[in-house]
C-alpha cells in the first residue's frame, strides 16, 4: 500500500502532461488502423516463435473463464515463464469479444500497444507542431514490428514514456524519479531482455550527472523507486528469471558477430536516421547548455545498452526496440532544449527532418537514373522497370514536404 501511495502522490505532483491536440493523435490512430488492415489483408505470413507464442497464449486465455484464478495464472507466469502472460492477457480480453483470428490479434497489438507508444512520441515532440507525426513517420519499424506479431512494442512504448517523464525538467525532480523508476521496473517485467534497457538507463542517468549535478534528486528518486518497485512487484522475477537464469549460456548460440548487429540496425532504423539523431544530440551538447543533461542521457543509454546486449547475443528484429526510445528522444532533443520562439522551434526541427528525408529521396532518384541509363544500354526490361520505380519513388520522397503541404497535413 505504501508503494502504491507513493506512486499516486508522485503522479499528482508531476501533474498533467500536455499532449498535442487530439487531431494529431486521431490522425495517427486512423493511419495505424488503415495500415494494419492493409498489411493483414495483403500478407498471409505467420511468424513463428515469439509471435506465435503470444498469439497462442492469448487464444488460450480467451478460452478460459475470466476470474481470479486466471489473474493468479497471469501473475504466476511472470515468475515461471520467460514469455509471461502480462502482454497476452489484454489481447485475450479483446479476443473474447471479437474472436481469436489473426486480424483480431494484429489489430489488438496495434491499438493496445503501438498507439500508446506513438502517443509517447507525440509527448516527446509536443513543442513541435505535428512533431509526433514526424517521429512516427521517421520510425516505421515500431508499427512494422507490431504488425509482424511482436508484442514487444509495448515495452518499447513504456521506455518512450520513461524518457518523456524523466527528461521533463520543468516538473519536480522527486516525482519524475519515482515515476521513472516504476516504469523501468514495468518495462523488464513485460519482456525480460528489456532489463538491459533498465540497467543502461540507470547508468546513463548517473553519467549525465557529470554535466548537471543539480539533477541528483531525480536520479536518487529513480534509483530508490526502481529498487523498491523491483522488490515489491518483481522480486520473484528478479530472482528466478534474472539472477538465477544463466542468460549468457542460454543465448550464446545466438551471437552471430557485430557485423550482423550493424546490418540489423541499418536495416530497421537506417543510417541516415541514426546519423540525424547523432547530429541532434551533438548539437545540443555543444550549443544548448540547458539540454546537455538530456542529450548526454540519450547518447549514453543506447551505447551502454548495445555494449551490454552484444556481450550476450546478436540482435533480432524485436531486440532493436531497445534503442527506439533513445532514438526518438534524440530526434526530439533540439525542440525540447530550444529557448527561442516556438515558431522558430517548429521551423528549425521540421526543416532539419525534411532536409534529411529530401537527401534520401535525391539518393534514390540518382540511383534510379543510373539504373534507367544502364537498362537502355543493356536492353534489360526488368532493370528499366526497376529504374523507373526508383525514379518515381525518389521524386515522392524528395518532395514529400511539398506533397504533405498540398494535402494540408503539414
Amino acid at each position: 500500500a505504501g508503494v502504491v501511495l507513493a506512486l499516486a502522490t508522485a503522479a499528482r505532483r508531476f501533474g498533467r502532461l500536455e499532449l498535442p491536440r487530439g487531431r494529431a493523435l486521431l490522425l495517427l490512430a486512423l493511419a495505424v488502423n488503415v495500415l494494419t488492415a492493409l498489411y493483414a489483408a495483403g500478407s498471409a505470413t505467420v511468424y513463428y516463435w515469439d509471435s506465435n507464442i503470444y498469439w497462442s497464449s492469448s487464444t488460450m486465455l480467451a478460452g478460459q473463464s475470466l476470474d481470479l484464478a486466471q489473474v493468479r495464472l497471469v501473475l504466476q507466469s511472470v515468475i515461471t515463464q520467460e514469455y509471461n502472460y502480462l502482454l497476452s492477457w489484454p489481447i485475450s480480453l479483446v479476443m473474447r469479444v471479437l474472436g481469436t483470428g489473426r486480424y483480431v490479434y494484429l489489430f489488438a497489438i496495434a491499438n493496445l500497444y503501438v498507439l500508446p507508444a506513438l502517443a509517447g512520441m507525440a509527448a516527446l515532440a509536443r513543442r513541435v507542431r505535428r512533431g509526433g507525426v514526424l517521429l512516427a513517420c521517421a520510425t516505421p519499424m515500431l508499427l512494422y514490428t507490431g504488425l509482424t506479431g511482436f508484442v514487444d512494442v509495448a515495452a518499447a512504448g513504456v521506455g518512450i514514456w520513461a524518457f518523456v517523464i524523466y527528461t521533463d525538467q520543468e516538473r519536480p525532480q522527486s516525482a519524475r524519479g519515482i515515476l521513472t523508476g516504476a516504469l523501468l521496473t514495468l518495462v523488464f517485467l513485460l519482456r525480460r531482455y528489456f532489463f538491459f534497457f533498465t540497467v543502461s538507463f540507470g547508468l546513463a542517468s548517473l553519467a549525465a550527472l557529470a554535466v548537471r549535478r543539480s539533477q541528483w534528486k531525480s536520479f536518487a528518486a529513480m534509483a530508490a523507486s526502481g529498487v523498491v518497485c523491483s522488490l515489491f512487484f518483481g522480486q520473484s522475477f528478479l530472482v528466478e528469471q534474472v539472477l538465477r537464469s544463466n542468460y549468457f549460456d542460454t543465448y550464446s548460440a545466438y551471437d552471430q558477430g557485430r557485423w550482423v548487429d550493424a546490418v540489423m540496425l541499418c536495416r530497421y532504423f537506417g543510417w541516415v536516421l541514426m546519423a540525424a539523431a547523432l547530429v541532434c544530440v551533438v548539437w545540443c551538447l555543444l550549443r544548448r547548455p540547458a539540454a546537455r543533461y538530456t542529450a548526454l542521457l540519450t547518447l549514453a543509454q543506447p551505447v551502454l545498452c548495445l555494449l551490454l546486449f552484444t556481450r550476450v547475443q546478436s540482435h533480432g528484429q524485436q531486440h532493436l526496440l531497445l534503442y527506439l526510445p533513445a532514438l526518438c528522444a534524440a530526434l526530439a532533443c533540439p525542440a525540447l532544449a530550444a529557448d527561442t520562439d516556438p515558431l522558430t522551434i517548429v521551423n528549425n526541427l521540421s526543416d532539419f527532418i525534411f532536409s534529411c528525408i529530401k537527401a534520401v529521396g535525391v539518393i534514390v532518384l540518382g540511383w534510379g537514373i543510373v539504373q534507367l541509363g544502364m537498362s537502355i544500354q543493356s536492353h534489360d526490361a526488368s532493370q528499366r522497370t526497376q529504374g523507373i520505380l526508383c525514379v518515381f519513388g525518389g521524386l515522392l520522397i524528395a518532395f514529400s514536404k511539398e506533397i504533405l503541404s498540398a494535402i494540408g497535413v503539414v
